[in-house]
C-alpha cells in the first residue's frame, strides 16, 4: 500500500453527520475508526478549495496519469467529496454534497469557551450529528493492491460551533491553538472561496 502526498484543509461552518468522536465504530473487520460526514451546501465557499485540493494530491500521486486516476476513481465511488444523493433520502443530504472523513485514532475535539479553545469529552454530550462547526481535515492519495486507487479524507480534529437539528447516524491529532477563536452558537465570516477547479468538473 503506498500513500502519499496531503492537503491539509480548515473546513468551516460544515453540518456533521453520522459523527463518531468520543466513541469508535466497528467496521466489518472488527477495526475500530472515528469518523463523520462534513456536509456542505452546494454554495458553500470552499467546495472549489476540496475539489482543488483532490486535484492536487492526484497530480502528486498519479503524475501524468492523474486524469485518468480520477476519473476511475468518480466511476467506481472512491473519492472522499461525494453528492449527497448517494446517501438516498437520508435527512440533510439532499441538493448537497458531503465529505466522508476517517481517522483511525480518536481526534481532539474543540470548542471557544471564554476566548479560548478548550477539549471536549463525552460528558459534555456535544457535538452530535446534526450540529454544525469546523474540521481540520488532511486529503490524501493512496493506492492498495487489493482496494485500488483512493482519495481519501482524514480527521485531525473539529471545532463545535453551533448546534442543529438531530441526523441519524492514523496520524496527528490537532491542537488547540490550530482553530481560530469562534464564539459557540455564532456564524463567523465565510471564507473566501480560492480560485481551482470546479466541483462540477470533478463530480459531474
Amino acid at each position: 500500500m503506498a500513500i502519499k502526498a496531503n492537503r491539509e484543509l480548515l473546513l468551516k461552518n460544515v453540518r456533521f453527520s453520522y459523527l463518531y468522536a468520543f466513541e469508535g465504530f466497528k467496521n466489518d473487520d472488527g477495526r475500530i475508526s472515528y469518523c463523520s460526514h462534513f456536509i456542505l451546501p452546494p454554495d458553500h465557499p470552499q467546495l472549489k478549495e476540496v475539489t482543488q485540493a483532490i486535484k492536487d494530491v492526484a497530480k502528486d500521486f498519479w503524475k501524468d496519469d492523474a486524469d485518468a486516476a480520477l476519473a476511475e476513481m468518480k466511476a467506481k465511488n472512491k473519492l472522499c467529496l461525494k453528492k449527497g444523493e448517494l446517501k438516498g433520502n437520508a435527512d440533510g443530504y439532499a441538493g448537497n454534497y458531503f465529505i466522508s472523513g476517517n481517522s483511525k485514532n480518536r481526534f481532539r475535539v474543540v470548542e471557544t469557551r471564554g476566548g479560548v479553545n478548550v477539549e471536549l469529552t463525552a460528558s459534555d454530550g456535544r457535538p452530535r450529528s446534526g450540529d454544525y462547526g469546523n474540521a481540520l481535515v488532511a486529503i490524501y492519495a493512496m493506492s492498495h493492491p487489493k482496494g485500488g486507487k483512493l482519495i481519501a479524507c482524514q480527521i485531525l480534529g473539529i471545532q463545535y460551533t453551533r448546534k442543529g437539528a438531530p441526523l441519524g447516524g492514523g496520524g496527528r491529532v490537532a491542537a488547540v491553538d490550530e482553530f481560530g477563536i469562534e464564539p459557540t452558537d455564532a456564524d463567523g465570516a465565510a471564507p473566501t472561496a480560492t480560485s481551482g477547479g470546479d466541483v462540477g468538473d470533478l463530480l459531474g
